[in-house]
């Protein structure tokens, strides 16, 4: 009995442990065991020493079509970081999740939840622009290749896309109809003051 109440307090220890790691990184997702994950893997998602573009890219190109689920999970984990929670530019750290999301739409079976994240990721304001409108791409991209459930997220998020932006431009046409009022105004009134 000793032994098994040993076990069972281990396991607690452990529980709790991975509970506090998980809530003290700020991950919502799945956690995965890093170090069950192949190198190449790890390289992508950057958990090396080099998180340089070139090979990260270059180990998404040479990815199979049959990835495991706890590749992909890998792989959503690092598709849902941030930009400023990393150290690449822009245009390479979004450049490396447009990759691995093609890489993942390419995949023989459907990736379970994709839709779900991109939708997720497009919706929450607090991701860069560039990501944001990446995966307002993959809505029309990625809708051929699912099932009835995610064709019904990915329209659902293209249309709060065209809502979000339609206000955009109706705020910047609003901005700058005003700003040609108030120059036009100004300059009359420069006029005046100088008559």
């Amino acid at each position: 009995m000793k032994i098994k109440d040993a076990a069972q307090k281990t396991l607690l220890i452990i529980g709790i442990f991975s509970c506090f790691i998980h809530y003290a990184k700020g991950n919502v997702h799945q956690s995965i065991f890093i170090s069950s994950l192949p190198q190449n893997i790890k390289l992508i998602v950057g958990l090396t020493d080099d998180n340089s573009y070139l090979p990260r890219v270059q180990a998404i190109h040479a990815l199979g079509k049959n990835l495991p689920q706890d590749q992909i999970d890998a792989f959503y984990d690092f598709l849902f970081q941030k930009l400023e929670d990393q150290e690449l530019p822009d245009l390479e750290f979004n450049g490396l999740k447009n990759e691995l999301t093609w890489a993942l739409i390419w995949q023989e079976r459907v990736p379970k939840e994709l839709a779900k994240h991109l939708d997720t990721m497009f919706r929450d304001k607090s991701y860069d622009v560039t990501w944001r409108d990446y995966c307002v791409q993959f809505f029309g991209k990625y809708y051929r290749y699912v099932g009835e459930a995610d064709r019904k997220i990915l329209k659902a998020g293209l249309e709060e896309a065209l809502n979000e932006w339609q206000n955009l431009v109706l705020q910047l046409w609003n901005k700058l109809f005003y700003r040609e009022i108030l120059i036009q105004f100004y300059g009359c009134f420069k006029k005046r003051e100088h008559t």
